[in-house]
């Protein structure tokens, strides 16, 4: 496993389009007036439920493996097969959640000035 990089960002920007979820993705942004006010913990739930409802479709289950695999440092082959509950924890150590605030936040950003 890796650190998230910038190459991560633009990944999970590629993933919300193309699961069509920017909408819902910009809505949960927009309510984020003030990065040192936000529920860190309700707000990563709110995104990553709206990830996996998205992923359910089957044309946006590979684009989530595309983004995972980079900081998993895996295939989508393999993470396609593997323990849900392996890669939950072990995408919750790639970031604390300082960083995936940020992160997320970052991304808000771009997609708050489309």
């Amino acid at each position: 496993m890796r650190a998230l990089n910038n190459s991560d960002l633009f990944a999970f920007v590629r993933l919300v389009k193309k699961a069509k979820i920017t909408d819902k993705i910009k809505e949960l942004t927009l309510s984020i007036n003030n990065i040192n006010e936000i529920n860190t913990e309700s707000f990563g739930y709110d995104v990553m439920f709206t990830i996996i409802e998205a992923a359910a479709e089957k044309e946006s289950e590979q684009a989530v493996y595309e983004f995972l695999s980079g900081p998993l440092e895996t295939t989508t082959e393999e993470l396609a097969l593997a323990d849900p509950v392996e890669t939950i924890e072990k995408v919750m150590q790639i970031a604390d959640v300082e960083k995936w605030k940020t992160f997320f936040t970052s991304a808000a950003n771009l997609m708050k000035s489309k």
